[in-house]
């Protein structure tokens, strides 16, 4: 992917359900998208590894939100191809 693609992600919508008008339940609208709830996800799934060498190749925390962020970006991709190819079976 290249710097300008990454941009081009389509984020998945609200990550919590809204009503039919577009708001959360509690009265707030847009808030965390599933993009970032994926991602934190990841993140949750990397830190718990009991590889400690695992956790200790993401020397920053940038390059660990990072890769987060590829894998939530990889999700939503895939996520697309199998709606789409759901649909016309």
């Amino acid at each position: 992917m290249n710097k300008e693609d990454k941009y081009d992600i389509e984020d998945g919508g609200s990550a919590f359900p809204t009503t039919p008008t577009g708001e959360t339940i509690s009265g707030v609208t847009g808030g965390m998208t599933l993009r970032d709830w994926l991602a934190g996800q990841a993140m949750a799934g990397l830190l718990s590894n009991a590889d400690v060498s695992l956790i200790e190749t993401f020397t920053y925390p940038e390059k660990m939100a990072r890769t987060c962020y590829a894998l939530a970006d990889s999700m939503l991709v895939t996520r697309k191809i199998n709606r789409k190819n759901k649909n016309h079976d």
